[in-house]
């Protein structure tokens, strides 16, 4: 699938001083979010039972997906559109029709929570109030995906002061609500919910209002473009999805909701290693999409950068780790102990979804991105089937391996579909990346054996030095990498 048109140059292009800078801003607005709905959890944890974590983290689950498919991938077309024309007049179309979809499917799933709540609520959560709560909490997420195409609007009119205050704003605001809904009022997961969709509204107020694209009409035609662009990324995202969330569903399912919340304490602390591998997806995207007129010059390019990541990022995964005890420390209830045992996992997932990315390109250049929601859907498949047989086994270690396992498996089935194109774009991946790989992995099983019974200092000791011998010896490893 080709890219998006460029748009037009401005008469005075920005130094690379201003476009780092910008960056940078962008990517802190966009972090301040992510780090309030990880960070928050566990931070409340001496306010919310394990079963009210648990009943969070499955109805969090359950409204990701449906918001997933309701969503049509209009945020992901929504990029695309917007710099297809040079008309602003055009481009605030694309914004507010993408709005009015978003706004569309998000009404379509509450009314779906509400109407079928009661039959499916008890399959989800338990509870006599299942269908508001249902409601509630895909109202919140809905209401997350609709800022979207406000605070994308604020990036692509590049005006990154604007963007941090309103993102800045809306997390600040979710971080206060989350204290009087949660530990001043006593509302457990019904407060939460609450406080996660009036910090959501509010943070759609301010991103519409900052963005002022000055167009409220519904156009058909930017709409059909819309869903036609986004629909086929649907799929990939809902398997991603199950990749990433089949954990606490499962453990509630075949444990009880307590287990599901203790899983999610640690799982929030883990999902903090997303802040790294999505940043790094962010920028990664238009670089090797740069390539697509150049692809001879690709495959050496797209190994260094792989060379790189799996350095930087299985040094980053041994330091959560290594900082799992300190996790258990900063929850500071015994309910919760046993969270800190799937902090590292949850991390290593985040690193391999960053690495699966970088192997992806040739399926763009080919116009075959249906291949990546295939491998996707392997991924999902694999991680349900090895949580349903670790969980018996292993409990909540169960969950958090299957998701291992699952993301394992997206990046090896991802290299043989790389392997059966007659493209050195698609066959850059070395011996050397593989023994870089293979040393981090018994890194990995090293500090996740030792670090549990250490105290959080000795600890975080080791795993800096193991990160810091593993980042040498995976560059020295991947440098001898020969194309396969």
């Amino acid at each position: 699938m080709s890219g998006p048109s460029a748009p037009p140059l401005p008469a005075t292009l920005p130094s690379h001083r201003s476009l780092i800078g910008s960056s940078a801003i962008f990517a802190l607005g966009n972090g301040l979010s992510r780090v309030v709905s990880y960070v928050m959890p566990p931070a409340l944890a001496a306010w919310l039972a394990p079963d009210e974590m648990g009943t969070i983290a499955v109805l969090t689950v359950f409204a990701i997906m449906l918001r997933t498919v309701l969503g049509l991938g209009v945020t992901t077309s929504a990029g695309a559109l917007y710099f297809r024309s040079q008309d602003q007049g055009d481009r605030n179309a694309v914004i507010a029709t993408s709005a009015v979809l978003i706004a569309a499917g998000g009404v379509l799933g509450t009314l779906l929570c509400l109407g079928f709540g009661a039959s499916i609520g008890p399959r989800v959560v338990d509870g006599s109030h299942a269908s508001g709560l249902m409601a509630l909490a895909f109202g919140g997420v809905a209401l997350q995906l609709l800022a979207q195409p406000f605070t994308m609007a604020l990036q692509f009119q590049q005006r990154p002061g604007l963007h941090l205050a309103v993102t800045a704003a809306t997390a600040a605001a979710g971080v206060i609500l989350a204290l009087v809904f949660v530990a001043a009022l006593g509302r457990g997961a019904r407060g939460w919910l609450e406080a996660a969709a009036l910090s959501a509204a509010l943070g759609v107020a301010l991103a519409a209002f900052a963005a002022d694209t000055k167009a409220r009409h519904w156009a058909p035609s930017v709409a059909r473009d819309l869903i036609r662009i986004g629909w086929p990324f649907v799929p990939g995202a809902a398997f991603m999805a199950v990749v990433q969330g089949a954990g606490p569903f499962i453990l509630a399912r075949m444990e009880g909701i307590t287990s599901a919340g203790v899983y999610n304490a640690g799982y929030s602390f883990g999902m903090l290693m997303s802040l790294a591998t999505t940043g790094f997806g962010a920028a990664w995207f238009p670089l090797f999409q740069s390539y697509a007129s150049r692809q001879d010059e690709a495959p050496a390019a797209f190994a260094r950068v792989l060379s790189w990541s799996i350095a930087g990022f299985g040094a980053g995964t041994i330091l959560f780790y290594a900082g799992a005890p300190a996790a258990g420390l900063l929850l500071g209830d015994e309910r919760y102990a046993s969270a800190t045992r799937v902090v590292g996992d949850v991390a290593l997932v985040q690193a391999l979804i960053g690495i699966w990315g970088i192997l992806v390109p040739i399926l763009y250049f080919r116009e075959k991105i249906a291949w990546a929601s295939a491998v996707q859907g392997v991924a999902a498949v694999v991680t349900i089937a090895a949580t349903i047989v670790l969980v018996p086994l292993r409990g909540l270690d169960g969950a958090s391996l299957g998701a291992v396992a699952g993301a394992m498996a997206m990046i090896v089935v991802q290299l043989v579909v790389n392997a059966r194109m007659a493209s050195p774009v698609g066959r850059f991946a070395g011996w050397g990346h593989a023994l870089s790989g293979l040393a981090m992995l018994v890194m990995f099983i090293a500090i996740r054996s030792v670090a549990p019974s250490m105290a959080p200092l000795p600890s975080l000791m080791l795993g800096i030095a193991m990160a810091m011998m593993a980042f040498m010896l995976s560059t020295v490893l991947s440098r001898r990498a020969r194309l396969l």
